[in-house]
């Protein structure tokens, strides 16, 4: 359908039409067609970071990440405050196991007061590869809150106390906080 309408130059915009029906190509795993799409997609001339998104988690499906990578710094050059790209860039160093460079990627993310639970999800998994439970389990514990699961980020906190660690810093955070969502819970419980 999408590719009818293109053919006869039925849409609004030649530019999104194409890049729907790039991402459906990649979606259903036709990597071929959606490479010609998103050329087709380039030739416009169209700068735009989804454009570049899409490019990279094409490369990335088809096992090259380093191509991905180079794609996402590039356009992390010229998007600098495009934080979908950012995002891109830490599951693209994953995927390619430099977990310990991504969290690095990702500290200039944790300094955006917009943090979301799939940040923290993904800094878990990082932090576990490079073998840091404590932080690991802070990690779960702020998604969850993010979550609003309180409970279960609790549970995360009091998992890496027991770990112990010694990391006086870590330590001292994730005690505090602990105190903070065990009050937050408290008034919770209150309000109800």
């Amino acid at each position: 359908a999408a590719s009818e309408q293109l053919d006869q130059k039925r849409y609004a915009s030649e530019a999104a039409a194409r890049y729907y029906l790039t991402a459906a190509l990649l979606r259903d795993k036709k990597f071929a067609e959606a490479g010609r799409e998103l050329a087709k997609l380039r030739s416009l001339k169209l700068a735009h970071p989804m454009v570049e998104t899409l490019a990279a988690r094409l490369q990335s499906v088809q096992g090259q990440p380093a191509a991905a990578r180079a794609i996402l710094q590039g356009a992390l050059s010229r998007f600098p405050n495009y934080r979908p790209l950012r995002n891109a860039l830490f599951q693209v160093l994953q995927e390619a196991g430099e977990h310990q460079l991504a969290l690095q990627e990702s500290e200039d993310l944790m300094k955006d007061p917009a943090k979301d639970g799939n940040l923290f999800a993904m800094r878990a998994r990082s932090f576990a590869a490079t073998n840091q439970p404590l932080r690991m389990h802070q990690a779960l514990a702020e998604q969850y809150h993010l979550m609003g699961a309180l409970p279960g980020a609790i549970e995360q906190l009091q998992l890496a106390q027991k770990l112990g660690g010694d990391d006086f810093y870590l330590s001292s955070v994730i005690e505090a906080r602990l105190r903070e969502f065990r009050v937050e819970l408290k008034d919770e419980a209150k309000s109800r």
